[in-house]
């Protein structure tokens, strides 16, 4: 499904020139459980958005269900991001004024999709996540946890093949980090490759593969 080959991403700052990812050559495949480790610092966030088609590297290619996206335009990645790809991140990325409901259809309503439909859909993710009975209930009406559920769901809205989650148990506590765990160990086993970032050992040794970073390099890899 995903293969980055000898990867390379620069940031250039005055006259300094960060090389925040080294030659990452990654095969990811359909339906993999993948979990991306390192300290502050090493790349996991620069490889996270080349991975979600959010930034493009400065060099090396990148195949996505065998298409070559390495030098896709914003509208390209755009496009493809909204067919193939849901995110999930640390802070929840809810909208206040929203219902959880009302979170989970945004996405749909933004393609256009009848209130009805979207609501019917957004009812059903509702349930996916184990929150019915709370879909009325805005984002600061909820707990932690409960919100990160929102925004699974939410991430689920346009059917991807993948999600990718940055540090989606970082606020949570124990408890609720082993929800939402089981959460993406649900979806994968319904058939959603999973990529996930973490600084939580038990998180990471969960998943079927660990990659680690260090300085923008792959230092170590399990599978």
């Amino acid at each position: 499904m995903i293969e980055l080959k000898a990867i390379q991403k620069k940031y250039i700052k005055g006259k300094q020139v960060i090389d925040a990812l080294n030659n990452i050559n990654l095969r990811i495949s359909k339906g993999q459980l993948l979990s991306i480790t390192g300290s502050s610092g090493s790349g996991k966030s620069t490889l996270m958005n080349i991975l979600g088609c959010i930034d493009n590297p400065s060099s090396g290619t990148y195949y996505l269900n065998g298409l070559n996206i390495s030098e896709y335009n914003d509208k390209e990645l755009s496009n493809l991001r909204s067919q193939e790809i849901g995110f999930v991140f640390q802070n929840f990325n809810l909208l206040d004024h929203l219902t959880a409901v009302e979170n989970v259809m945004l996405p749909l309503n933004i393609k256009g999709v009848s209130f009805k439909s979207s609501f019917n859909k957004a009812m059903e993710l509702i349930e996916l996540v184990g929150l019915l009975g709370r879909e009325h209930h805005t984002p600061l009406e909820l707990s932690g946890g409960q919100q990160q559920r929102v925004a699974i769901a939410r991430s689920l809205a346009n059917n991807p093949n993948i999600i990718l989650a940055d540090e989606p148990t970082g606020n949570l506590d124990s408890k609720s980090s082993l929800a939402i765990l089981d959460i993406f160990l649900k979806l994968n086993k319904m058939g959603k490759t999973i990529i996930l970032i973490t600084h939580e050992p038990e998180i990471a040794k969960a998943f079927d593969r660990n990659i680690v970073l260090s300085d923008g390099s792959m230092i170590n890899e399990g599978e």
